[in-house]
């Protein structure tokens, strides 16, 4: 938005939330504090992480609610697709660090239309109406008998054109409801994204079969396909990370339970044979409430570690030592972070060091006696909250780190002394709109990376690391320009490319990295769900993809 003064028409897409009981007695006014001051990095929190510009929204604090409007260039399908999840998860992150007092609950509506912006102001008539839905008396009862943290409602309008139009959500998800407000009587449309207590978690498991093509199987069971595709039992929700151990025997799986509501949990299978992956010991869990983002396997070990959130500001690595027989024993102490929103842990390839990703950097940790793992460098982009680097991996020989900002920059590192890393080349112009993952080319030449343009819908980047001083864009990139994305990554001979996202999985033929070919769909009338991660197995004879609604895939590959 312009900062000229000046009155002009826009059309924009309304988002507001309000907490529950803000101004009940309960609450201190300390209490309130906290909550207000919370709400607004919470919410933009969940906005980027869904790839929505928030430097292009304007926000307008309204007591203990918050009138946002984002720009019409933003796809309005990722407000009802992307944001509940990380809200909800953003939400959940903010209460367990806080006192019954302090916590919050939100209703958020969602409309869209014409209104007459100033100098960081939008006034509309969809503004006065979402406002409406979000304090209709309906809502709150619905809210108030969730066992959930957030309601989102919306429009008839808005329900009808972006929610029913939608390829990845089943309309059925959202009930119709009549709001009455002041003036306002209309139609409108509920839905309790994260009430698992209420059937949430089937409805979305309907959701991701109706999305999914004709003929689409159900993933409630184990199924095997002639085709090579193997799904595991459903055992998690909010599915984040796969691993393989170094001889392709074990795979572990990190998620939320689907039994404890916020509780990160991993499940360890035993993937020898492929064709009838088994079930290897208990779940690994820690035991106060964390929720896992990432887990790598060290290169050489059976040792696993195990990222996440235990609360506000505090990010953790957890070690786990796992035997052959499928028992394991967690490292006491975990590798703490005093920094929020951990995005991924990965061992160097020689599996000295442990990076670490979070909001505030890549830290580098020493892990070579594991009794007492020593923090050895940090890496920042930059001091802003723009700087964030959200994804990072390491060269094939271990002594470049290549790391990403939700900028759309690209930063590469000398890290052969890991005490002494070492700035090099980069791209300080963004390269794209919003990048969601990186992966090193095993070949040590390249780089991919995957993301959004200003329009997000899913685009790929190659980039030439050869000489790492002077990052160089290929000419050509895989021709992709479906959903959004959210993984990527090489196979083991560096010569076939997949990435992951709400189009399913796609593979590519990047043997000649100038020249990238195919753009194949794999199991269009198997996958549901959105895929959130994809990984090969060391020997690359195939695939392990996971889903957003807790499923894990096995494709065999050649």
């Amino acid at each position: 938005m312009q900062g000229d003064g000046k009155v002009r028409t826009e059309h924009r897409t309304v988002v507001t939330v309000d907490v529950e009981r803000f101004s009940d007695e309960f609450r201190t006014n300390s209490d309130r504090l906290e909550v207000m001051e919370a709400l607004p990095k919470v919410l933009r929190t969940a906005l980027v992480e869904a790839g929505i510009p928030w430097d292009e929204c304007v926000c307008q604090p309204n007591g203990d609610a918050l009138f946002i409007t984002v720009p019409a260039t933003v796809p309005k399908e990722l407000l009802v697709v992307a944001v509940p999840a990380p809200l909800s998860q953003g939400i959940r992150d903010y209460n367990a660090s806080r006192n019954p007092n302090a916590r919050m609950r939100l209703r958020m509506a969602l409309d869209s239309g014409e209104g007459e912006t100033g100098e960081h102001i939008w006034s509309s008539r969809a503004g006065i109406h979402a406002t409406r839905l979000r304090d209709a008396d309906v809502v709150k009862e619905a809210l108030a008998g969730s066992r959930g943290v957030l309601t989102v409602v919306t429009s008839d309008w808005f329900y009808q054109e972006v929610v029913r139009q939608s390829r990845v959500i089943d309309p059925r998800t959202y009930r119709q409801i009549t709001v009455r407000a002041k003036e306002t009587t209309a139609i409108a449309w509920l839905c309790l994204p994260d009430d698992h207590d209420g059937g949430t978690e089937e409805q979305v498991g309907r959701a991701a079969r109706h999305s999914s093509p004709p003929g689409a199987a159900s993933l409630d069971v184990p199924l095997r396909q002639r085709n090579g595709l193997v799904a595991l039992p459903r055992q998690s929700k909010n599915l984040r990370s796969l691993a393989f151990n170094a001889d392709d025997t074990l795979l572990a799986v990190g998620g939320d339970s689907v039994e404890v509501d916020h509780e990160g949990t991993v499940w360890l299978w035993d993937v020898t044979n492929s064709s009838n992956p088994v079930a290897t010991g208990r779940p690994l869990t820690v035991d106060s409430l964390f929720d896992v983002k990432s887990v790598a396997f060290h290169p050489h070990e059976t040792l696993l570690a195990v990222g996440g959130n235990a609360g506000s500001m505090c990010s953790q690595v957890w070690l786990w030592a796992i035997s052959p027989d499928g028992s394991s024993f967690c490292i006491e102490d975990p590798i703490t972070c005093y920094a929020d929103s951990l995005h991924a842990v990965t061992f160097s390839p020689d599996g000295r060091i442990l990076a670490v990703g979070t909001g505030g950097g890549i830290s580098l940790w020493d892990v070579q006696d594991l009794g007492s793992p020593c923090s050895v460098a940090e890496l920042h982009a930059g001091t802003g909250h723009e700087d964030a680097i959200g994804s990072f991996a390491f060269s094939p020989d271990g002594t470049v780190l290549v790391g990403t900002g939700y900028n759309g920059k690209l930063w590469l590192w000398d890290v052969s002394e890991p005490r002494e890393p070492r700035a090099l080349g980069g791209e300080t112009d963004p390269i794209a709109g919003y990048i969601v993952a990186t992966a090193y080319s095993p070949r040590g030449t390249d780089i991919a990376i995957v993301g959004w343009n200003d329009v997000p819908r899913g685009k790929i980047w190659l980039w030439d690391v050869a000489n790492t001083s002077r990052p160089v864009r290929r000419g050509r990139h895989p021709n992709f320009s479906g959903d959004f994305v959210n993984s990527v990554a090489y196979s083991p001979d560096g010569g076939t490319l997949v990435h992951g996202g709400c189009g399913g999985i796609w593979q590519w033929d990047v043997s000649d990295p100038n020249r990238p070919v195919g753009g194949r769909r794999l199991g269009v009338n198997q996958l549901a769900g959105v895929v959130s991660t994809v990984i090969f197995n060391h020997r690359g004879n195939f695939l392990a993809s996971g889903n957003s609604i807790g499923d894990v895939l096995l494709w065999r590959l050649g």
